[in-house]
């Protein structure tokens, strides 16, 4: 099971964007992405993936979206033990914490069991045509690192 699970928030589509250039450098790694909007995702959809990539907006002064944080609230009593993970997400740093939705969203997998193998990403409102490719590599680098992580157990 290589396929990978990109699961986004987005209000504006600045993260919706940022999932799918995500998912074409997971692509490119010969990895089969998965995105889905967190509205149409249910926790147990986590099972059939050993790679997850999850991604929000962060609304107001540093706050998760309703959506996000219900998410993550029935989540919160899952194991991901063995699972691998990274953030991303868009924010407004005129207001509060920048970002903030995706250093929450990183710290829920981590305490739930999953293990963060690449950096947070975030951008500023939406992507510059560098911020584009560097989302493409993320989802190739991630990929590349799951895949490493499945031969070591193989």
């Amino acid at each position: 099971m290589a396929d990978v699970l990109i699961v986004f928030a987005s209000e504006t589509g600045n993260t919706e964007e940022m999932a799918q250039k995500i998912a074409e450098g997971v692509k490119r790694a010969g990895v089969n992405p998965v995105v889905k909007d967190v509205l149409q995702l249910s926790v147990s959809e986590f099972d059939g993936y050993n790679g997850i990539m999850f991604g929000s907006f962060t609304d107001g002064m540093g706050d998760l979206p309703y959506s996000v944080e219900d998410f993550l609230d029935t989540l919160n009593d899952n194991d991901l033990q063995g699972k691998a993970a990274a953030c991303f997400g868009s924010g407004d740093s005129s207001y509060g914490l920048f970002a903030a939705a995706v250093d929450t969203i990183q710290e829920t997998l981590a305490r739930c069991g999953a293990e963060i193998i690449e950096d947070n990403f975030k951008v500023e409102l939406s992507m510059t045509k560098e911020e584009c490719e560097q989302a493409i590599q993320l989802g190739e680098s991630f990929a590349k690192k799951l895949l490493a992580k499945q031969e070591e157990k193989n």
